[in-house]
C-alpha cells in the first residue's frame, strides 16, 4: 500500500522530457482524448493523476524479499489529502512542518508538551 495524492497542477500530461542536443521533445505521458494528444487538450479534460508521497507505506516482508521493492508490483492506493499526505523530503518541507507545529501549539499544548517530554 502506498500513500498518494491527486495532482491538479501541473498535470503530467502537459510535461515533457528534453534530451540534450535533441531538436525535439517528448511528452512524459502519452495519451489522447478524441484523437488529440493530452498536451493539446484542456487540463480539466485530462484524467485524474496521483503522485506518491511517503506519508504511509505498508509492505509485507515477503514482498520486499521477493521483489526487492517496498511496494511490490501490485500496489493498492491510500489516498491522502492536505496534511494527511505531508511528506518531509527537502528543507522547505521541514520549515513548513515547523510552521504547522507553531500554528497548532496554542490549540494543543498537551500534545506538543507530550511530544517534547518523550524525546520525540
Amino acid at each position: 500500500m502506498r500513500a498518494v495524492e491527486r495532482v491538479i497542477h501541473p498535470h503530467p500530461g502537459k510535461m515533457w522530457t528534453l534530451t540534450p542536443g535533441a531538436k525535439t521533445m517528448q511528452p512524459v505521458m502519452v495519451g489522447s482524448i478524441h484523437g488529440a494528444p493530452w498536451h493539446s487538450c484542456p487540463t480539466q479534460a485530462l484524467p485524474a493523476v496521483y503522485v506518491q508521497n511517503a506519508s504511509l507505506e505498508i509492505a509485507q516482508t515477503w514482498v520486499i524479499a521477493g521483489t526487492g521493492t517496498i511496494s511490490g508490483y501490485i500496489i493498492a492506493p491510500f489516498p491522502t489529502d492536505a496534511l494527511d499526505g505531508f511528506d518531509g523530503n527537502v528543507p522547505e518541507d521541514f520549515a513548513r512542518a515547523e510552521a504547522i507545529a507553531a500554528a497548532l501549539r496554542p490549540h494543543s499544548p498537551s500534545l506538543i508538551q507530550s511530544a517534547h517530554s518523550s524525546g520525540s
